[in-house]
């Protein structure tokens, strides 16, 4: 019984959620969609380039190893500005296909799917770089007895690590997705748009609502 009440919750729910997002692109004309400027390949290639150099991380580590190239983990350093940019060419792969499937209706939308899947994928990366070339290991320690927490459990050590990773990714992409939206789309709105209605929707509003004299 209780089973059966928390599969029609479910799916009640699920209802409302599709039809939601049934309704949300019914609003989407296609002239107000997003569309890839032409050729997309070129676009795109400009768009990683564009993204993947004003990227802040990349700057900072590449001030600081012209600096001193000396550390003790010589390769984690420069893996980062390798993995940045392969994350952005990842995602805007990603993008790219799924715009083909069902187009984004703005850039605003773009850009939020490009943030959390490139957050994802950055922090993920972080971490799997941090762990295999032993700088998290030899930072997290330190670090946690500066906090004062040298004693507990291996978990906070994992939070630590996971926090460290967010933010390295966040200072990272996080101005990817509308740089990307930009750069690689172009909307079709405004007098574009509204040339391409037909007369009698164009003054619809004027004649149901004629102004007052």
């Amino acid at each position: 019984m209780i089973l059966g009440m928390i599969f029609d919750i479910c799916g009640s729910w699920r209802e409302r959620t599709n039809a939601r997002h049934s309704a949300k692109r019914s609003t989407d004309s296609p002239a107000t969609r997003l569309h890839g400027r032409t050729p997309v390949a070129l676009w795109s290639l400009l768009s990683w380039l564009a993204v993947t150099l004003t990227a802040p991380t990349a700057w900072i580590i590449g001030a600081l190893l012209w600096r001193d190239a000396r550390s003790d983990h010589p390769f984690f350093w420069p893996a980062l500005i390798v993995m940045v940019a392969l994350v952005n060419a990842l995602t805007i792969l990603n993008i790219g296909r799924r715009h083909r499937r069902r187009p984004f209706a703005t850039r605003a939308r773009l850009a939020a799917s490009y943030f959390r899947l490139s957050l994802s994928l950055a922090s993920a990366g972080f971490i799997f770089l941090g762990w295999s070339t032993g700088f998290l290991r030899d930072f997290s320690v330190p670090l946690a007895r500066a906090l004062g927490v040298a004693d507990a459990p291996g978990s906070l050590l994992l939070i630590l690590d996971a926090m460290l990773a967010m933010l390295f990714a966040l200072f990272s992409i996080s101005h990817a997705g509308t740089l990307y939206a930009w750069l690689g789309f172009r909307q079709d709105v405004g007098q574009d748009a509204w040339s391409k209605r037909p007369i009698s929707h164009r003054f619809r509003r004027y004649s149901d609502n004629p102004p007052k004299i």
